[in-house]
């Protein structure tokens, strides 16, 4: 488990490539133990970092991106990530919540935006935001899975 000492918390992640994200998964334990569900991810937030002349470019005359969340709001994620590119930006690809007492569906795969997929943007640099628990003072993440 990657074990924050916390209920909320980011993990920044760099693909190996920039791919089209479509969606992602979020897995807790398969184990049931008493109240361990408590400490899983609740409120969740992936955030897609823009960079690239032609990526930039495309999002800018995008129809499809009008209305969506940038990090301009989003302090905690820019802190996050200091060293990145600094001509990029932020986009929310997905604002979800997992459901650990699903117990048919431990492992919960969830879409990106569909504007964001629509535009057809490629994100080499990731995090993932977790806004809060379902109540305890860590949290803990199984498996995280960028898909796309």
């Amino acid at each position: 488990c990657w074990l924050l000492p916390q209920p909320t918390g980011h993990l920044k992640i760099r693909l190996a490539h920039p791919i089209a994200i479509t969606h992602f998964s979020i897995e807790h334990t398969a184990i049931p133990m008493m109240n361990q569900w408590r400490d899983a991810p609740h409120s969740m937030i992936l955030w897609g970092f823009l960079e690239g002349v032609s990526n930039i470019g495309q999002s800018c005359g995008s129809p499809q991106l009008r209305g969506l969340s940038y990090s301009q709001s989003a302090a905690e994620v820019m802190e996050a990530c200091k060293e990145a590119n600094l001509h990029g930006f932020f986009v929310e690809l997905a604002h979800v919540r997992y459901d650990p007492l699903d117990k048919a569906n431990k492992c919960q795969t969830f879409a990106v935006h569909p504007k964001v997929c629509a535009a057809g943007l490629d994100f080499g640099i990731v995090v993932f935001l977790i806004r809060s628990n379902w109540g305890p003072d860590t949290t803990c993440l199984y498996d995280l899975h960028v898909l796309g």
